[in-house]
């Protein structure tokens, strides 16, 4: 079963990912993002994973909308690639901290 399993890292963390590799005993898929100078984003997956169960690592550490963009845009490459499916883990999600009352104004009238 190992063998149908691929494991992608966000660029969020990829030590973790190689631990998590390390542990399993699989290899990790080679990826690149690039970023471009008008802040699109590509990523491109080089191993095939067609009919793979593919498991995209990506910690939502800051900046946390950047990792979750990424996030999205590698399922949608494992989408285009064929993977057979691609369970997502991230190990720790973001949680808006409240840090203060809300102010009246922002409130909604009653009624």
């Amino acid at each position: 079963m190992l063998d149908r399993i691929k494991i992608i890292s966000g660029s969020a963390h990829p030590d973790f990912a190689k631990s998590v590799c390390a542990h399993l005993g699989v290899e990790l898929c080679p990826t690149q993002v690039f970023r471009f100078s008008n802040e699109n984003l590509l990523v491109q997956i080089e191993d095939n994973v067609r009919e793979s169960d593919v498991f995209v690592i990506q910690p939502s550490c800051p900046p946390v909308s950047d990792g979750i963009l990424e996030l999205l845009m590698t399922i949608d490459a494992l989408k285009h690639a064929s993977a057979g499916a691609s369970p997502r883990l991230c190990p720790t999600s973001p949680m808006p901290v409240p840090t203060r009352r809300i102010s009246r104004a922002f409130r909604s009238p009653p009624g």
